[in-house]
């Protein structure tokens, strides 16, 4: 059985008007390489509702939109 390793940090985003969410395993091991992304941002977004019916190509586009929002937001767009 091969262990996930990771970070040594857990956060929690806390809303009052929102669930809580929460990312394990962040931040850098001792002895590794630390040139990357060195910032979290977390925002509260409106979602829109899924199209109706079976809509998956306009669904697809929705999710390539916000894949290159958060491309262009970790400077890689």
């Amino acid at each position: 059985m091969i262990k996930e390793q990771g970070g040594p940090h857990t956060l929690w985003v806390v809303s009052p008007s929102l669930p809580s969410d929460g990312l394990t395993r962040v931040g850098w091991l001792g002895g590794t390489d630390h040139r990357g992304p060195c910032r979290l941002t977390f925002r509260e977004v409106e979602e829109s509702s899924p199209p109706a019916g079976d809509d998956v190509t306009a669904r697809l586009d929705a999710i390539h939109a916000d894949l290159r929002r958060l491309m262009q937001h970790l400077g890689a767009g």
